[in-house]
This record gives C-alpha cells, structure tokens and sequence, in this order.
C-alpha cells in the first residue's frame, strides 16, 4: 500500500494537513472507503480542496485521506477514436463524404484533465476541422497523373493532418500517432454525375491507347513488306494503313471484303 506522494518524489504523509486530519477525526467512518487502486496504463491526478496536487503514475493500491480529496483517472494507453462520416468540399468545390481513425495517448495526465472539460470530445472536435480544412486544400481526384489528390496522396495527406491535429491538441497534452482516411467517396448528389465522367474518361484512355497500338501496327506492318522486296505505291500505302487502322480500331467484328473487277475475254 502506497501513501500519496508528489512526482517530485517529496513525500507527503497522509493527511496532508491540520484541517483535513481534524475533519477525519469528526467522521472516522471516511477511512473505511479511503483506499483506491490505480491499474495498468492509467494515472491518477489528485486535488486537494480543488486545487491540483499530485499525479499518481505508478500502480497500485494507495490509502489517502478522502477529506478534501478527488481523484481523476484517466487512461494513458493507445486510443483510436473513428471520426465518423462526414461531408466535405475538396478544392474543386465538389462535395465528398471522409471519415478517419485518429491514434493517440495521453502524455500529460494534469493537462488532459485541468485544462480541457473532456479530453476525448476535445480530441474529436479538432480532427474534425482539420479534416475538413486538408480535404479543402486537394481535388478528390486528379486529372493530371502526377498532381496530388485525396485518393492517391492518403497517406501523405495524413502526415499533414497529424501535424496540423498536434498543434491543436498540445494543450490537451495529447499525443497524435496517426490519422488514416477509412473512407472516401462523392457525396450523392453528384455521385452519378462524377460516374458518368469517369467511364467517360476511362473510355478516352482506352481508346488512346488503341490508337497508339494501330498506329505502331500499320506502320510496322508496310515497313516489314518493304523490307521483304515489295513494291508499294504510295496510294497503296494509304489503302493498307487506312484498313488496318479501321480493322484495329473498330468496335464491332471485322468482315472480309474483297473487291471483283469485271472481266471481259478477248475475241
């Protein structure tokens, strides 16, 4: 059993004064309810007649005297709090429904504790606005390949929202470890539409890249001919290419066609 004692290592013996010895001796049944265990990964911060006074840290069952006395724990594991769904505007002014995981300890039990009402509420009010302030700085997606964006720039994105969230809760005497985006969409208003855009968008893409293709492949077609001793007219040049751009690029099935001239016989 432990006696109260100040982190400085200055012991105290209980009670820690006149008054508050003079109040036990007029109520010696306050004793029975004055011992209190403190667990693993929680401290305990203590006041005396609403005044702070100590931090227990370490451990385990402690005897105090309750006259004048209130014990606040609290728990300084790793926490993880979801930031549950909530609608943004990215750069480009579009709306889009985020949510996060913040990752965080308390470093500070007297902070966490005096200086803000709940450290928890505290913690998920400032994620919130600094969520919502980095998502405002990118577009949800890029049309360049190498710009940033919401989707392809999570993890840096949550690096700065780290050291943003920091600034904010260093009075708290919260540690932030980690903020991680869970989820990202359109919101549903333009959902439908950003769709329509993106198939429109994967279709060009596409369709570049069959061209390329074609191109490559006529090209190298009337070269490899030429190579081989074949005599090719320039008009016929043009008749081959523009068959096989046709045949490459063309979306239904291809049907062979081959072209009659008339024949008369010689008399």
């Amino acid at each position: 059993m432990t006696q109260l004692h100040e982190t400085s290592n200055k012991q105290t013996i209980c009670p820690p004064s006149c008054v508050t010895c003079l109040l036990s001796m007029c109520a010696p049944c306050s004793l029975l309810c004055s011992c209190t265990t403190v667990p693993e990964r929680t401290e305990a911060v203590v006041l005396l007649w609403g005044k702070y006074y100590t931090t227990l840290k370490r451990p385990g069952l402690y005897w105090f005297n309750p006259c004048g006395i209130e014990m606040r724990k609290v728990g300084v594991n790793i926490q993880a709090h979801d930031l549950k769904t909530v609608k943004v505007t990215d750069s480009n002014g579009n709306p889009c429904i985020l949510s996060a995981i913040i990752t965080y300890r308390v470093v500070n039990s007297m902070k966490a504790v005096l200086d803000v009402s709940h450290h928890e509420t505290f913690v998920s009010t400032q994620g919130l606005a600094v969520l919502k302030r980095v998502a405002s700085q990118y577009p949800y997606e890029a049309r360049d390949p190498g710009a940033p964006s919401l989707k392809s720039e999570a993890a840096h994105i949550g690096q700065e929202a780290v050291s943003m969230l920091q600034e904010k809760v260093d009075l708290a005497g919260v540690e932030i470890l980690s903020f991680a985006l869970t989820d990202l969409s359109y919101a549903p208003e333009i959902a439908q539409a950003m769709l329509v855009r993106q198939q429109a968008q994967a279709t060009l893409d596409a369709r570049r890249i069959i061209v390329d293709g074609a191109v490559f492949l006529a090209s190298d077609a009337v070269r490899m001919l030429e190579e081989r001793g074949e005599k090719i007219e320039p008009a016929e040049r043009v008749k081959i290419v523009g068959n096989l751009l046709t045949v490459i690029c063309g979306d239904t099935r291809v049907t062979p066609t081959v072209q009659l001239q008339s024949w008369e016989p010689n008399d």
